[in-house]
């Protein structure tokens, strides 16, 4: 094999020293009770001016870490060694005042959580004049505070002039973070730093959240250095990508090359493992193993004992950073010499049963919810009494076959999670019928539902908060075993076929849960849920925390349990192309209504309802030319006060298509087609757009008020 050179000057071969962000060899260490961790290994990148850079991969590649090493805010056991350079002066051993001089005014950063970056006890208008005139100090009161409403305007939030006045606490969590953008853009810098600024958020919001940053762009001409897991939100917004894993560089280029083109495994088992909204695939292709920890030296490629085609060499030695095309670099032994195909039987796939075999609509219902109906009275005054009710479940109907997956979707509070709640008798619902397997859930005593909870089951959202610190693994699986009665002999058996079931070993079995990752507790807590034979999962948001890679394993692993365990699903989620991947038929919530419901494929390639249009036309798709030709509708405003609702269609005060009648008229839920149903006035057919839609809606409804009128 000939030897390989490092490429010169950095990962896009240049070494220019006009870059406006420079950075050259990078390492970071951190000093721990565990050994010395090797965060950023030899990174080099350019930044351009007006040009977005997003830097990709999972958790503990060192994406943070290098975002706050250029930012100088890395704690003070952290060695940095390399060169940050900023418009050609090296940032690197520079004192705290005048790094404070230069955050802010040439060098912004936007981070993940806007609640906690936020002082929560200045109004949003008072945090962004302080940092105007932190870097301003002649300007005076009036004139910051114009700017502070001139910024929130930037970003996108309505009546700023108002908002400006508000703490973060009053904004809703995009807002927030459409605030802070503003705070972060307030001098106008160089530079902006995104860190995962949309990770968590609905995708309506996220939508509004990227638009605020590209308006922030445009308005400043600032460069971004976009930090983020969300392939979909790299192929829509950045110029060049930097995949990043165990600390080093492992591939870099345009979006298009590194998308279309890509030279290196490791991208290709991410790009591979996305679940996508504009198609289904039946498995996902995995990442087998998990990231490394870092805490020793690398020796090899660290991506090795994950990789399909490592052979010999890749433990041996470090690959290089190679060009692989004009501007295309990639981390591999192979990458100048290869193309990788990825072989789709790979992870035992083939071996898996696929669902669609099953005939859903001629089996008997597991579930059946009619009208169900969830109010909470909102108390206040010394006395308690109730002032308002809010309104979380409104009306719901829902049916789930045997061995069928239902996905429920919507914005943050549309009722997905009551529902589910509900139906477990978590929350007693204020009226309406829930039936499991034909019996009438709500007429069962507390000791009877107790029984009937081994049938039905739920998945938490996070996997560390719903297992026990203090119990091992076999205790974990076991308790709902000793609760129901089951022997010690029958219970060590049955923990043992679980933990093999969900990808676990019986070397597991006396760990505490902090001693797995994220993905591996999701699997002991669906191990858990699994002991006692349930024919129903309730599925609250199982992979919303986990990496694509962890996250493509959890989904395939239901997808086989589904086969195995004879079960019916109801999947609970934000991120619709999940939803698409685990789904046989889909309901859209919006403020504690199904607005819509269709099998998967159906909703997904016509939607019919305005709002579910809106929500897929804002997922971001894992594919460059799709997303830029990709029309986004960004919906106006948030979802309204569920204890203030406005009369008639509830979704008509952000609708785009709305009319008069919308306001006063309550649309029903109807059948537009065989299983799809939709509750809205002017619903959109097969192929017609929004546009097309309005157009002939306004036609049609002027039509009928001249002929009322006649």
């Amino acid at each position: 094999m000939t030897e390989q050179r490092e490429a010169p000057g950095g990962p896009n071969g240049s070494g220019l020293e006009d870059s406006l962000l420079s950075v050259r060899d990078l390492t970071v260490r951190f000093r721990t009770t565990e050994g010395e961790v090797h965060a950023v290994n030899g990174l080099s990148l350019d930044l351009e001016k007006g040009e977005t850079l997003a830097i990709v991969g999972e958790s503990g590649s060192g994406k943070s870490v290098t975002s706050l090493a250029i930012m100088g805010l890395l704690p003070g056991e952290a060695t940095v060694e390399g060169s940050v350079k900023f418009d050609g002066r090296e940032l690197l051993g520079l004192s705290d005042r005048k790094m404070r001089r230069l955050r802010g005014r040439d060098i912004s950063m936007v981070f993940q959580d806007a609640m906690t970056s936020l002082d929560p006890v200045f109004t949003v208008g008072n945090q962004i004049i302080e940092t105007i005139k932190a870097h301003n100090p002649s300007i005076g009161a009036k004139d910051a505070r114009a700017r502070a409403v001139e910024l929130l305007d930037v970003v996108g939030i309505a009546a700023p002039h108002r908002r400006v006045d508000d703490f973060p606490h009053e904004m809703s969590g995009g807002m927030r973070q459409r605030a802070m953008i503003a705070v972060a853009i307030a001098n106008e810098p160089s530079v902006l730093i995104a860190d995962e600024p949309t990770t968590a958020l609905d995708v309506t919001i996220q939508a509004q959240v990227m638009e605020a940053l590209a308006l922030a762009q445009d308005a400043t001409g600032a460069a971004i250095l976009l930090i983020t897991h969300d392939l979909g939100l790299v192929a829509s917004y950045a110029d060049r990508v930097l995949v990043m894993y165990g600390g080093f560089a492992f591939e870099m280029g345009q979006a298009d090359e590194v998308f279309y083109r890509s030279k290196n495994p490791y991208t290709l088992g991410l790009l591979n493992s996305i679940p996508r909204a504009d198609r289904r695939d039946e498995q996902l292709q995995l990442i087998r193993g998990a990231p490394p920890t870092a805490v020793r030296k690398p020796v090899g490629c660290v991506f090795a004992p994950r990789c399909d085609f490592a052979e010999d060499v890749c433990a041996e030695q470090v690959p290089p950073l190679i060009e692989v095309g004009s501007g295309h670099h990639s981390r591999c032994h192979f990458a100048s010499s290869s193309d990788f195909i990825v072989d789709e039987t790979d992870g035992g796939v083939a071996d898996l049963r696929s669902r669609r075999s099953i005939e859903y609509e001629e089996a008997a219902p597991v579930l059946e919810v009619k009208n169900l109906v969830k109010h909470f009275p909102v108390r206040d005054g010394f006395f308690k009494r109730s002032t308002a009710v809010v309104k979380a479940v409104n009306g719901v109907d829902l049916t789930v076959g045997k061995q069928e997956s239902l996905g429920i979707v919507g914005e943050s509070g549309s009722g997905k999670t009551t529902v589910a709640r509900c139906i477990l008798r978590m929350t007693e619902p204020t009226s309406g019928s829930i039936k499991f397997k034909g019996l009438e859930i709500q007429d069962l005593e507390e000791s009877e539902m107790r029984e009937l909870r081994k049938d039905l089951q739920l998945v938490f959202q996070d996997p560390y908060a719903s297992l026990n610190p203090r119990m091992t693994v076999r205790e974990i699986v076991a308790e709902p075993l000793k609760i129901h009665g089951w022997s010690k002999s029958e219970s060590r058996k049955r923990v043992v076929e679980l933990l093999e079931a969900v990808g676990l070993s019986e070397g597991h079995l006396t760990r505490y849960p902090h001693e797995f990752s994220g993905g591996q507790r999701q699997r002991i807590g669906i191990a858990r849920s699994l002991s006692l034979g349930p024919s129903l999962l309730i599925l609250d948001e199982p992979v919303s925390a986990l990496d694509v890679s962890v996250q493509a394993q959890v989904l395939n692993m239901l997808d086989s349990l589904q086969a195995a365990f004879d079960l019916a699903y109801i999947y609970i989620a934000h991120d619709l192309s999940v939803v698409r991947h685990v789904s046989d038929r889909v309901a859209v919530m919006y403020l504690g209504e199904v607005v819509e419901t269709a099998d998967s494929d159906q909703l997904y390639e016509s939607p019919a309802h305005p709002y579910t249009h809106s929500l897929l036309s804002a997922v971001p798709v894992p594919d460059p030319t799709s997303a830029r030709s990709q029309k986004r509708i960004v919906l106006e405003g948030d979802i309204p006060d569920p204890s203030d609702l406005p009369g008639g269609c509830a979704f008509h005060t952000r609708c785009p298509i709305a009319q008069d009648t919308c306001e006063v008229e309550k649309p029903p839920l109807r059948s537009i087609a065989d299983g799809h149903m939709v509750a809205c006035h002017f619903f959109l057919e097969p192929g017609e757009t929004l546009e097309n839609r309005r157009a002939k809606t306004i036609n049609q409804y002027q039509l009928k008020k001249n002929v009322d009128q006649y």
